[in-house]
Parts: structure tokens; C-alpha cells; sequence
């Protein structure tokens, strides 16, 4: 599986659409992705990007810069 397809995936089972979460809590799931891709050495910068990802194929939304996020599809 993807990072993204991962992170989508997790990211749908804890928060359905429309729910708002914060980055402090999809790095809840760093210690599960840390066994996953144990030589990715950036993580929480992986994280990041695929979220950013997520954002850019209009998936989340960013709620506001301190690190919120709106699921809407």
C-alpha cells in the first residue's frame, strides 16, 4: 500500500466526512507507519506531504493554519 493510500485509509476509519481532526493526532498512527516504512527516516514530513496531498485532490480541507483539518470526501 501507498503512503497515501494508507493514510487515507486510517484517516477514514477513525474520522468519517466531515469531521475535523489535527495533525497531532494523525501522528497518533507514527508509531504503527514507523514499523511499516522503517527506513523512512522523516516520517512526520511524510505525514505532512500526503496530507497536502489529500488537501490537493480535495479530500481535506485545511480548517485554519494550526494544523486542522476538515475530512469531506
Amino acid at each position: 500500500m501507498s503512503w497515501v493510500e494508507e493514510l487515507r485509509s486510517r484517516i477514514a476509519k477513525k474520522w468519517p466526512v466531515g469531521s475535523t481532526f489535527r495533525l497531532v493526532e494523525v501522528y497518533e498512527f507514527l508509531p504503527e507507519l514507523r514499523r511499516l516504512y522503517p527506513h523512512n527516516a522523516t516520517i512526520e514530513s511524510t505525514v505532512r506531504r500526503v496530507l497536502q496531498e489529500l488537501r490537493d485532490s480535495e479530500e481535506l480541507r485545511f480548517v485554519d493554519n494550526s494544523g486542522t483539518y476538515r475530512r469531506v470526501r
